[in-house]
C-alpha cells in the first residue's frame, strides 16, 4: 500500500492540487489512494519528486514502500 495520502496531508495539499502538479487528474490521485488504480512507475516518481520540492526528505521507497516478501 502507498502513502500517497499520508504524505500529502502531511504537506497540506490537496489531491486537486497534486493531480495539477504532475499532470493528472484529482480523480486519478483519488483512485491511487485507496488503491482503485494501479500507479506507473514515471507517475510513482512525479509524485515523490513533487513531495521532495515541497520540503519532504524522502526517497520513492517512503512513498511506495516495496511489497513485504
Amino acid at each position: 500500500m502507498d502513502k500517497i495520502k499520508e504524505f500529502r496531508e502531511q504537506l497540506g495539499i490537496t489531491q486537486e492540487e497534486l493531480a495539477k502538479a504532475i499532470n493528472t487528474s484529482q480523480g486519478a490521485i483519488s483512485y491511487y489512494e485507496n488503491s482503485r488504480r494501479n500507479i506507473d512507475l514515471k507517475t510513482c516518481r512525479n509524485i515523490t519528486g513533487f513531495f521532495i520540492i515541497l520540503g519532504l526528505n524522502i526517497s520513492l521507497d517512503d512513498v511506495f514502500p516495496p511489497d513485504a516478501v
